[in-house]
């Protein structure tokens, strides 16, 4: 067993003021509680630290020798204490973070917003990836966290689910489809369909409903949300996108639909790389983008 700092600190303190209640009282132990670590600190060196009296508390041959050594760890721990704490002030006076396109578009200025409110000093980067990218970015520690739908395990990585998202269909005003209440997978059958970019999660969960429902997927655009959106608007095809692109799917000549049986949910995750302890500001805009996002 090695003696931990907490130990060597009581010592030291008890050799520098020759009594273990004043030096209880500095360290805000019980004496008990410091005799306690004085005495495993013995246990644990071999050797009688103090000669103790009822008046008086004195070092023994062994306890001066080792005195200097033990001032200087104590001293060196503090300086690293110092070190950390001033590391973790200028981390935390900067946030980098990767995000979808499409979350960058619609949930991080509100987020943004809210968080400048509470950290106004803080300088708040981003990076626009898709998940894969993410990920890779992540745990190479070039961004403090990142955001995601459903992102597959790793052992490196550390997901949390901050909220959900489902997928809806866009088109113009005077598709046929535009007039019913609700829409299924197999109604888009054979339909132009405008989708997100190739590799993308969403892409990819588009392309596996399909083939669930026996549907064909006729992809005629890759485009992210916002392109897709103004694409269905000029008839040049169906959009599915996420329903946060509801204020961007909104005004004349464009409805937007939900897509049922099934309704797709998807997770909405924080990203963060394992053993890493985030700062606060990190941890306060996460949950401006859990706020923004409906997490329960």
């Amino acid at each position: 067993m090695k003696p931990n700092v907490r130990q060597i600190e009581a010592f030291v303190e008890v050799a520098r003021l020759g009594s273990f209640s004043r030096a209880a009282e500095r360290l805000y132990l019980s004496q008990a509680g410091l005799s306690i670590l004085v005495r495993k600190l013995e246990t644990t060196l071999g050797v009688q630290l103090f000669e103790r009296t009822t008046r008086n508390v004195m070092l023994t041959a062994a306890g001066a020798e080792i005195l200097e050594a033990a001032e200087r760890i104590v001293s060196d721990f503090s300086v690293l204490a110092d070190a950390a704490r001033g590391v973790s002030r200028r981390i935390a006076g900067r946030v980098a973070l990767a995000l979808p396109p499409r979350l960058a578009a619609t949930r991080l200025p509100l987020a943004l917003s809210r968080f400048k409110r509470e950290f106004p000093d803080v300088e708040v980067v981003f990076h626009e990836s898709i998940n894969v990218d993410m990920v890779a970015q992540v745990s190479a520690a070039e961004v403090d966290f990142g955001l995601g739908f459903d992102i597959a395990p790793r052992n490196d990585i550390v997901r949390e689910t901050i909220g959900e998202d489902r997928l809806v269909a866009i088109c113009a005003a005077s598709h046929p489809l535009a007039r019913r209440r609700t829409l299924q997978w197999q109604d888009l059958a054979g339909e132009p369909i405008i989708t997100p970019p190739r590799n993308s999660a969403a892409r990819t969960l588009i392309e596996r409903q399909f083939a669930a429902c026996g549907a064909e997927l006729a992809a005629v655009y890759d485009a992210n949300s916002l392109v897709a959106i103004e694409m269905a608007r000029h008839q040049l095809g169906i959009a599915i996108v996420s329903a946060g692109m509801k204020e961007q799917a909104s005004g004349a000549g464009i409805v937007q639909k939900t897509l049922q049986k099934p309704a797709i949910t998807r997770s909405l995750m924080s990203v963060t790389r394992r053993g890493v302890v985030l700062p606060d500001a990190a941890k306060a805009l996460i949950a401006q983008f859990a706020a923004a996002s409906g997490a329960r």
